[in-house]
């Protein structure tokens, strides 16, 4: 049974993967689209959701997203965080350089609008290209921690990645991502930690019943008058209250 799933949902992944490269090519190149094109866009949510359902992913959305102009602040679990955010909305992620060069991915990522940041330098270009996003009233989303965790935990959030939602008086918004079993248990095996390959990740990933990813938006913050270490502390602290209050649910049910 599991290698039958495994080939089901490997055989799904690979052909959402092409379809993906054609609607880029048919749409950035011929169509000229970008970005901003409502189409466009619409095409993009469909596909990262489609994306998270290939591996076996149901989406479950708790609380209010906003809409327009906001910076989405996240946890880290998963490479799949990004088709869960992304069929919940259309934000532009600010990923790592290196997934720039990763193949096919790199290119995907790249046509649907993500940013990059170098962490071998000082950020500020990454910073402004944001700063750009947010003044032209786009949804960013961003993994404060800078790595994957287990779930169980939340790492401390870099402060300097929040400037520019301050510099352009954009709200904050904290995103808490879990992903459960369908009995509502926490599922460990869809993180991406440790010395783990991605391939292999997807490989175990794909193994398992089908499984929920939880999405809770809570209620955003607004960044006038502030400091950046604050509103980084304050996500960091309501996002981790969250997840623990998760972890605590489990342990009674468990008993």
């Amino acid at each position: 049974m599991v290698f039958i799933r495994r080939m089901v949902r490997a055989t799904c992944l690979l052909i959402h993967l092409l379809v993906g490269v054609v609607l880029a090519l048919l749409l950035t190149g011929l169509a000229r689209m970008t970005y901003h094109t409502p189409y466009f866009q619409r095409t993009k949510q469909w596909w990262l959701k489609r994306l998270a359902t290939c591996v076996g992913a149901d989406l479950v959305i708790k609380g209010e997203p906003l809409t327009h102009q906001v910076l989405w602040v996240a946890n880290h679990i998963s490479w799949l965080d990004i088709g869960v955010l992304g069929g919940v909305g259309v934000p532009r992620f600010l990923s790592k350089i290196e997934v720039k060069k990763w193949p096919i991915i790199g290119w995907l990522a790249t046509q649907s609008g993500t940013l990059y940041i170098d962490r071998g330098q000082s950020g500020e270009r990454a910073a402004e290209e944001v700063r750009q996003a947010l003044r032209q009233g786009d949804r960013i989303a961003l993994f404060p921690e800078g790595t994957t965790t287990d779930g169980t935990t939340v790492k401390r959030f870099f402060a300097r990645i929040f400037a520019p939602a301050l510099d352009t008086e954009t709200p904050v918004q904290p995103v808490v991502l879990q992903y459960k079993t369908m009995n509502g248990e926490r599922l460990d095996r869809v993180a991406y930690v440790g010395e783990q390959t991605l391939l292999d990740n997807i490989w175990a990933m794909m193994a398992l019943p089908r499984f929920t990813a939880e999405i809770h938006f809570l209620p955003p913050i607004t960044t006038q008058g502030i400091e950046r270490k604050a509103v980084a502390l304050q996500c960091e602290e309501l996002i981790r209250a969250e997840v623990l209050k998760a972890d605590k649910v489990l342990s009674t049910i468990t008993k």
